[in-house]
This record gives C-alpha cells, structure tokens and sequence, in this order.
C-alpha cells in the first residue's frame, strides 16, 4: 500500500530532509482530510525550526482552527514569544483561540515565564477556578522562581488527603535542601513510610534521598539501571536546580544517570534549553560515540 503525503512528510522529516518534507506536507492539509491538520501542525514546526515565525504561526492557527490538538496550543505561544510578541497581546491572541487559563498557566510555566504563569493562576484562584494541577503549577513556579519560603508555606495548607500529597512533599525537600535547611529536608523525607509507599513513589524516594546525599556530598549516592520511574525524577530535580542556577550540588547528582541509556541525551536537551549549549554538544558527541545514533533533536543542539 503507498505511503500517504503525509507519511511521506514524516518519513523525509525524520530524515531531515525539510524541502521535500514541506512539499508533502502542503499535499496533505490540502487533499488529505483525516491528517489535515496533523499536515499543518508540521509545517508549523518546520517553519519554527527556520525561524520563519509568520508562517510557523499561520500554519499553527491553521491547524487549531481544524482540531484541537494541545500541542498546537503549546507552540503557538513558544512561536509568539520567539518573535518577541508581548505577553499582553499573546494573552489576546490565546483567548480568541480559547485556551483556558489552566492551560495557558501550564504554557507559560513550560516555557520558563513563571511570573506570568503565576498571574494566570492568581486570576484563577480568585475566580474559584481552582484544580489540582493549577496548585502543581503554582508550586513549581515559586520553586523555579527561587521563592522558596513562600512555596514552603503554601505546601504547607496541603492535608495528607490531596492527591499529590506526597509530590508536593518532595518538593518542600528541595526548598529546604537550597534553604540549606537540612534537618528539616531529612525530616520531610523520613515521614513517610517506605514500605507503605506505591512502587512508583518508592522510587521518587530513592532518587530525593539521593539528592539529599548529593547536596551534603555524602557517600551512599546509589547510581541506578534503567528505571524510568527513577530517573524522570531525577531529571525533574536537575531541571529545577538548572532553572533556579542552583548548580552546587548538580555535578554530583549528575554521576547517578551514568548508567541511564538516554541519560546523556535527556542532560543534553537540559543543558541547551536553559543556554549550558557547549555542556549540551559535549554530552551530545558522548551520546552519539556511545549509541552510534543521531536524531534531529541532536543536530539542532550541535547546529546552536
């Protein structure tokens, strides 16, 4: 059976051959109902990729207008704060395509305005517009914003019945752990049972105590195999630290992915986003050494 003109634009995408790519792609929104939008979603994203911002946010528009996919929502706001729009008229923009506030908040917190994240979310909270994720968002926003104390105290309102009881928990050990407050931090994390725990947050625990090590340069940091569960935690912990410069206890934490298979990739993509871009190519050409693989994701961080 033939390949679609839009399988065909995923397969000369994959292989970074973008002029072809675009061709198929324009083919498939055109004459290709079912994928149409998926067609002009790519075409954003190639358009973005070359910085062409006005036609990377025609295509987006073009692609939420025919569904609503919540990427599209996504890089519409990452193509407008790109081209420099100010946030006042991409809040304009994103209430006639209708993004509710929640998500708007996600967006914005996503891309590294938590200021603006927080002001979405305070609206939010004085509207009686309250979710479980928006308290999340909140939380991470002060974190990365470096306001610790007033996360603290907001963690703090939390009963053990919310649903991310334990979570927020956790993050209350970083504040701590970056307030240097390490009696408390040790105090937070030994609350909770081990054997009562879901394996999933078994695991969380393994990689905050290792943090904890980390920060107080103990030994006992225990470098893990593949355990997703495990390092998507570690890297949520790099993510804040990197965001908040909070690099003293980084290198350290950093020798626990060691044995991690995407470990140097996932750092990489870490590094470049928060502007680390030669940490980012070193630990790329250690990647590529390693696996013998190159994807796009790795010649746009080589290309910076």
């Amino acid at each position: 059976m033939p390949l679609s003109y839009y399988e065909k634009g995923i397969m000369y995408k994959r292989k970074n051959f973008m002029g072809p790519a675009v061709k198929c792609f324009e083919e498939a929104r055109k004459l290709e109902e079912k994928v149409g939008s998926k067609a002009s979603l790519e075409l954003a994203k190639i358009y973005a990729y070359f910085k062409d911002y006005e036609e990377a946010y025609k295509y987006c528009k073009e692609a939420i207008s025919k569904s609503n996919y919540i990427e599209a929502y996504y890089l519409m706001v990452r193509i407008l704060l790109l081209s420099n729009t100010p946030i006042n008229e991409i809040l304009k923009k994103a209430g006639k395509v209708k993004i509710h506030n929640s998500l708007l908040a996600d967006i914005f917190c996503f891309e590294g305005n938590y200021e603006v994240a927080l002001k979405i979310i305070d609206t939010c909270l004085k509207e009686d517009e309250v979710t479980r994720d928006l308290e999340l968002i909140k939380i991470k926003c002060l974190l990365k914003l470096k306001q610790y104390d007033k996360c603290k105290d907001y963690i703090d309102n939390f009963s053990q019945s919310y649903l991310y009881f334990f979570k927020i928990r956790m993050y209350k050990v970083i504040c701590c752990v970056l307030l240097e407050e390490y009696r408390l931090a040790w105090k937070i994390i030994d609350e909770f049972d081990y054997k009562k725990l879901s394996l999933y947050n078994k695991n969380k625990l393994k990689a905050y105590i290792n943090f904890y090590n980390a920060a107080l340069d103990i030994r006992g940091i225990t470098p893990h195999e593949n355990d997703e569960e495990y390092y998507s935690c570690i890297f949520e912990i790099i993510d804040i630290l990197l965001a908040t410069k909070e690099i003293k206890c980084l290198k350290k934490l950093i020798q626990t992915i060691s044995k991690y298979d995407g470990g140097y990739l996932e750092l990489a993509e870490l590094y470049s986003n928060y502007g680390y871009v030669s940490e980012a190519k070193k630990l790329i050409v250690l990647y590529i050494k390693k696996f013998e693989v190159v994807n796009n994701k790795m010649i746009y961080i080589l290309q910076k």
